[in-house]
């Protein structure tokens, strides 16, 4: 029987990779995203100087940049945007997988996505090299938790990633938290603190960094 579930799961997920590239694909601005690549991308140039004083806007997201630094996808402007490219591919098989992993039903994962791909506007209008991947990443990792550990550090990266759209998006995921119907309210008000815990931790970070 777990077999059978670790089957179906995968089966799923992959469907969900191909519905991902599929929409991926299907950007009209895809090959604008490329072709117009001459280095002058701000995240690109950021990734580039992360280590570096900056104060601007940009400087409240520096995981992406952070994270293309250390494996050398900033050292040049398409190698950056086929990172950005994988973390957005990544997206619907990621939220398949977490939503499998939480509800351990393959009837209720399938509602999720039917309900999800059509309306998540993002999938198919995107902007390459922007941290927007990543933070939805992170805030999909963050939705299907129930660890405050996990909470944490969820809210903590997504902070990292892209600090304004994830005061958003946490607050969102609190507030969601604190209305669902459960017995352990107690549970659910420890949830909703660690996401703000998490939050402020970045801000902090962001503030030193």
């Amino acid at each position: 029987m777990r077999t059978h579930s670790k089957i179906s799961t995968a089966s799923l997920c992959c469907i969900s990779l191909c519905l991902g590239l599929y929409l991926f694909f299907l950007n009209p601005q895809l090959d604008s995203f490329f072709s117009g690549s001459d280095g002058k991308e701000p995240y690109v140039y950021f990734a580039n100087r992360i280590f570096e004083a900056n104060y601007s806007y940009i400087s409240e997201s520096i995981l992406l940049p952070l994270f293309a630094r250390i494996i050398g996808a900033s050292q040049s402007p398409h190698r950056y945007l086929i990172l950005c490219a994988i973390a957005t591919i990544l997206i619907l098989p990621n939220v398949t997988w977490l939503a499998q992993s939480y509800f351990k039903n393959i009837a209720q994962s399938v509602s999720l996505l039917v309900v999800f791909i059509p309306t998540y506007r993002y999938l198919q209008e995107f902007l390459l090299s922007f941290p927007d991947p990543l933070t939805i990443l992170l805030i999909s990792a963050l939705c299907f938790q129930r660890k405050q550990q996990f909470i944490f550090i969820a809210a903590f990266l997504t902070g990292l990633s892209h600090f304004s759209m994830a005061s958003l998006g946490l607050c969102a995921c609190a507030l969601l938290i604190l209305c669902a119907k459960t017995n352990d309210k107690i549970l659910q008000r420890k949830l909703a603190k660690h996401i703000v815990l998490g939050l402020i931790a970045a801000k902090i970070f962001l503030t030193l960094w």
